[in-house]
């Protein structure tokens, strides 16, 4: 595998089989990934004894205050479509790591075929609230070129692929239905 650089990145969105929507512009290429931003869809409380989750919308103007040790799930604005010769990897951004915001827990892995809106599990580490607004750059995606491409990409009805072509933050899924633990 060989991680692509962002002349590598343009030229796949170009050849229309990495696709990625809305299209990266200006600086959202980066020199080895591509910035993601938050969309208005949260859910608070994902898994708690309650067994209630709690969506949220940031759409006008709404900030969601992020507190020490919460969680929440939420999505990027950016529908990724991934050919199956690639292989993505979300990253949080420097920025906000520097304030113990935390991107994701370990599902930063997006599969060759994968179609979809990102789930990102945002944890705040910090003491302090971080103020969660929609449309800021939340993460970063860079991409590795398999040397072969898959042979089931995610989604083929064989691997029973849980989140193919999902337009939303979406809860955990086991077995097809959404599961509170």
């Amino acid at each position: 595998m060989s991680r692509l650089s962002d002349t590598d990145i343009r030229e796949f969105l170009l050849r229309r089989s990495l696709r990625i929507e809305p299209q990266p512009t200006g600086s959202d290429i980066q020199p080895a990934s591509v910035e993601l931003h938050l969309d208005t869809d949260i859910i608070a409380n994902p898994v708690d004894k309650t067994h209630r989750a709690i969506r949220r919308s940031l759409a006008d103007g709404y900030i969601y205050p992020l507190l020490p040790g919460e969680s929440v799930l939420a999505s990027t604005v950016e529908k990724v479509a991934v050919p199956p010769d690639l292989v993505g990897e979300v990253w949080g951004k420097s920025s906000l790591a520097r304030i113990f915001l935390q991107v994701h827990c370990t599902a930063g892995y997006i599969d060759p075929g994968f179609v979809g809106k990102i789930t990102l599990e945002l944890t705040n580490l910090s003491n302090e609230i971080v103020e969660l607004r929609a449309g800021m750059k939340i993460a970063q995606i860079a991409f590795d070129e398999l040397r072969t491409p898959a042979t089931l990409a995610y989604g083929d009805p064989a691997l029973g692929s849980h989140y193919q072509n999902q337009t939303a933050v979406q809860q955990a899924r086991f077995d097809g239905e959404e599961t509170y633990l």
